[in-house]
């Protein structure tokens, strides 16, 4: 059997890694372009994973399609196999294959998209699982589904000391079956992810994306070896287990935006979870006053926070308080949340700023002698884009507020590259 097998990063190389090696299937791989990264005005190539692992052990690769177009028109390959590919493969590409596979990491028809292992922890999901679809030609991850894991605790999966050795899942629509997991694959689970997309995580990201490599290497190679992909398929929209979650059904990219915590919307649950999964790139604003040709004006600094737990002294918030407010109390910074909850945060770091410091000391340089006579409140980016228009910008413009809060965000591109011959 002949495979044209698409994939970019490391975790398409563990699935890459399972499958090469089966005596009955010829594998050709095409992986994307290099990449041109700016940061702090140094230029760098990033060369996908799936490029330097093939490099590295005598594999062709391929970056460009034409490459395999004859033999392709000529329907040479059997099938195609998409794992963590960042375009969208046309119809047009399609019918030439008698079969077309994806492997997603989520439990389809959830978190469909390009980051449904980062969606599932920043919204503190207790379950995941990964599936084997066929790829529709008009829409991402909305094929009919082949195969998929029972759903797995992602508690179990972020816990180090947790034995990950034996998965079970559904195939043929209804069938049950067990996968003992290759052993071998022990000490990648620890590795550290080193690409952009994994950046903004801690290791909780890297244990669990590694898992999940991990259960997806051993699945396709089931998956070939026992000819599932023969099987009947089950329709993406009916859930090929029958149960049913309360989780999105798209994951849509992140963005800095993804990290802001919002005080009116995040019950302190989710705000303490989203810090404790971040590579300490959690954010809210302030309003930091200053003086400008003799008028008390303020604009707005980003403020990271880390090492945060639940409040549980005496509040001293008043009712009326709104959510966000902040005080400080016996040098303790504590934070107004949902619910009448209180957070406390050990450390910050004001944007600008190289280190975090402790809360205490934040409270000591900056606001010490301001907060005995004003309400402190932490924000989003919406609210102070609020409050400017209607109670400053016919007042006075500032250019520093309003190239924060109206600057464009190049990183939310939607246009998706589609992949055709």
């Amino acid at each position: 059997m002949r495979l044209l097998f698409c994939g970019s990063d490391e975790f398409s190389v563990k699935v890459l890694q399972s499958i090469i090696k089966l005596p009955f299937l010829k594998i050709d791989v095409l992986g994307p372009n290099n990449k041109i990264l700016t940061e702090k005005n140094a230029k760098s190539v990033f060369i996908p994973s799936i490029v330097k692992y093939c490099q590295n052990n005598n594999i062709p690769i391929q970056q460009d399609i034409n490459f395999f177009k004859n033999d392709i028109k000529n329907k040479k390959y059997n099938a195609l196999v998409a794992v963590s590919f960042n375009k969208f493969i046309s119809g047009n590409l399609l019918k030439n294959f008698n079969f077309n596979f994806n492997l997603h990491p989520s439990l389809l028809p959830y978190y469909k998209g390009s980051s449904p292992i980062q969606r599932s922890l920043i919204n503190n999901e207790k379950y995941i699982g990964v599936t084997i679809q066929d790829i529709d030609c008009d829409k991402f991850d909305n094929g009919n589904i082949y195969m998929q894991t029972k759903p797995l605790l992602i508690s179990n999966l972020i816990d180090k000391d947790y034995k990950l050795e034996k998965i079970e899942y559904v195939y043929d629509r209804d069938k049950e079956n067990s996968l003992q997991l290759d052993l071998n694959h022990k000490e990648y689970r620890f590795s550290k992810i080193n690409e952009p997309n994994s950046k903004k995580f801690n290791h909780k990201y890297d244990l669990l994306r590694n898992s999940l490599a991990m259960i997806s290497a051993d699945m396709m190679k089931e998956f070939f070896s026992k000819q599932i992909y023969n099987c009947t398929t089950t329709k993406n929209n009916d859930f090929i287990q029958h149960l049913h979650f309360n989780q999105p059904l798209f994951a849509k990219k992140l963005n800095d935006a993804s990290f802001q915590l919002n005080w009116a919307k995040d019950d302190i649950n989710k705000i303490l979870n989203k810090i404790s999964i971040s590579d300490d790139c959690c954010y809210s604003y302030i309003k930091e006053h200053y003086t400008k040709n003799d008028m008390k004006l303020w604009r707005p600094r980003k403020v990271f926070i880390k090492n945060a737990e639940e409040y549980t002294g005496e509040s001293r918030f008043k009712a009326n308080e709104d959510l966000g407010t902040f005080k400080f109390s016996n040098n303790i910074l504590i934070v107004k949340c949902l619910d009448n909850k209180i957070l406390k945060i050990n450390y910050v770091k004001p944007e600008g700023i190289k280190e975090f410091i402790k809360s205490n000391e934040f409270v000591m340089k900056k606001y010490k002698k301001l907060y005995k006579h004003q309400n402190f409140k932490f924000n989003t980016i919406k609210d102070i884009k609020r409050y400017y228009e209607q109670n400053l910008s016919s007042l006075y413009k500032d250019k520093t507020i309003e190239s924060i809060i109206y600057k464009q965000k190049k990183n939310n591109s939607s246009n998706t590259e589609i992949l055709d011959i």
